[in-house]
């Protein structure tokens, strides 16, 4: 998309330093606004939270740690906002920049795009990045998710993160051969909306909590 080109760009133009812009270009916001759900006002309002919580216009992973704590105050975020970071982080320089950081906030946040959130979802189960989530993979990612949330799985009828992980991942793997493709994956969440739960445990409410 044009959005995700910009973002190449301007990585090319910034790798290896922390020299972004401290102002956000007509540009951007008017490609950010087209790709987005969010309106001008609260484009500004999420660059002007990412320039206080970064340093020089890029977002480190520290710094992306200390938002998501942030959004998440009851629970542990580390662990969680390391996958979302290394996931946003396309050219693995170290840093995001400002575009980068709001689509990752507008995949998780928006009411619409379900497919492009799925797709994304799937992106941060697959930690290995082969293509496929086995059952390991998407307890990780569960667990850490628990962590950030707060959420007790033992207060749940299954009783645990695995056992809620297995009955999840029974419903995702549809010919039970022990790996989810992106197919089986997007096929189920579709069709079974218990799926969700895992969109709105990670929803990011950084603004509301200021």
């Amino acid at each position: 998309t044009q959005l995700c080109t910009l973002c190449e760009e301007r990585h090319n133009r910034n790798m290896g330093n922390k020299s972004g812009k401290q102002t956000l270009a007509k540009q951007d916001l008017e490609i950010l606004i087209e790709n987005t759900e969010f309106d001008e006002v609260a484009i500004r309002d999420w660059h002007n939270i990412f320039m206080t919580v970064s340093e020089g216009g890029n977002m480190d992973q520290k710094e992306f740690r200390k938002m998501y704590s942030r959004s998440f105050p009851d629970g542990d975020a580390t662990e969680f906002s390391d996958h979302v970071f290394k996931n946003v982080d396309s050219d693995m320089n170290g840093y995001i920049d400002f575009n980068e950081f709001l689509m990752a906030v507008d995949l998780v946040t928006s009411s619409g795009r379900r497919n492009d959130k799925l797709l994304w979802l799937f992106s941060i189960y697959d930690t290995d990045g082969n293509g496929l989530i086995d059952q390991d993979e998407m307890t990780q990612i569960v667990k850490s998710i628990h962590k950030m949330t707060g959420f007790k799985p033992e207060d749940t009828e299954l009783g645990s993160t695995e056992r809620i992980v297995e009955h999840v991942f029974k419903k995702v793997d549809c010919n039970s051969d022990g790996i989810v493709t992106i197919k089986e994956f997007l096929g189920r969440c579709i069709e079974d909306d218990e799926i969700d739960l895992f969109l709105s445990l990670i929803k990011f409410n950084y603004c509301s909590s200021i």
